[in-house]
């Protein structure tokens, strides 16, 4: 290796001596071989050969300096006497200083206040610098294999993931739970995640299985663990872990590696399942096609492990506890004011309530999947629950008293809007001048589903008829006849008596007599 007086002596004889320290000084402003050659005029390989040669000189001689001077205990070392160096050494000492690790200095940031110091210095350098600080003088943490009893504990965890639903991308969650023994894995879709979701995957994960692990291992989520440094449970949370029988446990704050099986697991069945394919219709197809995924994963085999996922679980399932008698009820009950339009709203989004409720106030039931309006516990309407914020849903049947009173608001509402558009295109071209009549059909949706509605109106426009209240009443009211078999199809292989017709005479005049 050349040694630091040797490149100095290499110097002073070379006739390139001026070019040496140009291309050197270059070098550290641009920080790349191309740059310093274009900038200079020479070759790229004449920079590369310099560079190489001075810094084996310099990390000679700072290997030399730091086994003398006994340097290994000192977190920072001054290695260089270039100035930007020092001044770096410094603030790398302020920011190793920092007890918290989120609140230490970044190279980038480093690399700012150098240059806003007039310090002429390029940002590759500063980074280079950095990272051989890190390396040599960060501390190296050590993790502790773990051993999974057969059918103890299982871990959860919330990934996000992105959809084309057709109209425009949407975000997903997807919670997935991973049995750390055979690295069995359990995986649902939602729109939200909430407590409603977290009870719902865990008692669709119970019913999977046909029973209850022991023990479930959770990081610092908010719906499982109010204040995570004191571990203070969320009450919900241990009602419904007694209710079943499991025992909680929480990973430390800000060590999500200790439950790495379901960290990892996250993303590989959203690599597995989604990388390939992200288009669906609904959350409902998300879900079907995610359980078949699953099907699949859980017959690969694992690494280290002599069985698959699948085989393992049949063996785990021996050792969970019993389900109870009764499922858990998943749903919370509020209250909310009627607005002026007749809706509520419920986590950021709208749902119209039925205008024959006079109240101002109505009782709510909140599901994973949909939202009932309650009248003295009795369920008087029915909503699909919405994603994301701002969005209405309006059911046009909750407007129709007010429709009749005021059937000239028909025309521009949001109810009509918001129906199918074989609906809207009938009031569009047929009843603008007739809302009256329009409203006749509608009251239709009462004996029916809108969906057989839609499709009676679209059957009969493709025949050139116009839809109308009678018409579309007599096609629901029709049921189709079922004819009775004829008499010679009935094969009845009966020995019948066959007496004299005087016989049946004689009976016929007794009885007319």
């Amino acid at each position: 290796m050349i040694r630091w007086g040797s490149f100095l002596e290499v110097k002073r004889v070379s006739k390139m001596a001026k070019e040496v320290d140009e291309i050197m000084q270059t070098y550290e402003e641009d920080g790349t071989y191309k740059g310093t050659a274009d900038k200079i005029g020479v070759a790229r390989n004449t920079v590369k050969k310099y560079v190489k040669l001075y810094n084996a000189a310099r990390e000679e001689e700072e290997s030399e300096d730091q086994e003398e001077n006994g340097a290994k205990n000192r977190r920072i070392e001054e290695m260089t006497h270039r100035p930007w160096e020092l001044r770096l050494n410094e603030l790398l000492k302020e920011t190793m200083g920092q007890r918290r690790k989120k609140m230490r200095t970044k190279a980038s940031t480093l690399y700012r206040n150098l240059a806003d110091e007039g310090y002429k210095v390029s940002y590759s350098s500063v980074k280079r610098r950095v990272q051989a600080i890190k390396d040599q003088y960060t501390p190296r943490e050590t993790f502790i294999r773990q051993e999974h009893p057969i059918g103890k504990d299982v871990e959860f965890d919330w990934g996000e993931v992105f959809f084309d639903y057709g109209c425009a991308e949407v975000k997903r969650f997807m919670g997935v739970f991973t049995f750390p023994h055979g690295m069995y894995r359990f995986a649902r879709i939602y729109a939200h995640q909430s407590m409603l979701e977290v009870l719902d995957i865990h008692l669709k994960l119970f019913d999977h299985l046909g029973g209850v692990p022991k023990e479930i291992v959770y990081d610092n989520m908010k719906t499982v663990v109010i204040t995570p440094g004191k571990k203070r449970f969320n009450p919900q949370m241990i009602q419904f872990s007694t209710y079943y029988g499991f025992s909680i446990r929480m990973c430390n704050v800000g060590k999500p590696n200790e439950k790495g099986s379901v960290e990892n697991s996250v993303s590989f069945v959203r690599r597995e399942a989604f990388s390939l394919k992200h288009t669906f219709r609904d959350d409902g197809d998300v879900n079907a096609y995610l359980e078949q995924k699953l099907e699949k994963m859980n017959r690969y085999t694992v690494y280290e492990r002599t069985k698959t996922p699948f085989d393992a679980m049949e063996e785990e399932k021996s050792h969970f506890k019993q389900l109870p008698g009764s499922r858990w009820i998943n749903a919370r009950e509020e209250s909310r004011i009627i607005n002026k339009y007749s809706m509520i709203s419920v986590d950021g989004n709208h749902y119209s309530v039925p205008d024959t409720f006079f109240p101002r106030k109505i009782a709510i039931r909140i599901l994973v999947d949909k939202i009932e309006l309650l009248n003295e516990q009795r369920c008087i309407g029915t909503h699909e629950r919405l994603s994301g914020k701002g969005q209405y849903r309006l059911e046009i049947t909750h407007y129709l008293e007010t429709f009749k009173r005021k059937p000239g608001a028909l025309a521009q509402s949001s109810a009509l809007r918001a129906q199918a558009n074989s609906l809207q295109q009938l009031f569009d071209h047929h009843y603008t001048k007739k809302p009256k009549a329009f409203i006749d059909i509608l009251e239709l949706l009462y004996q029916t589903s809108p969906r057989q509605l839609v499709a009676l109106i679209e059957r009969l426009q493709s025949q050139g008829i116009i839809p109308t209240a009678d018409i579309l009443k007599n096609l629901l009211e029709q049921k189709e006849s079922i004819p009775a078999p004829a008499l010679d199809t009935y094969h009845l292989d009966i020995p019948v008596k066959h007496e004299g017709l005087d016989t049946f005479d004689r009976l016929i005049v007794r009885n007319q007599g």
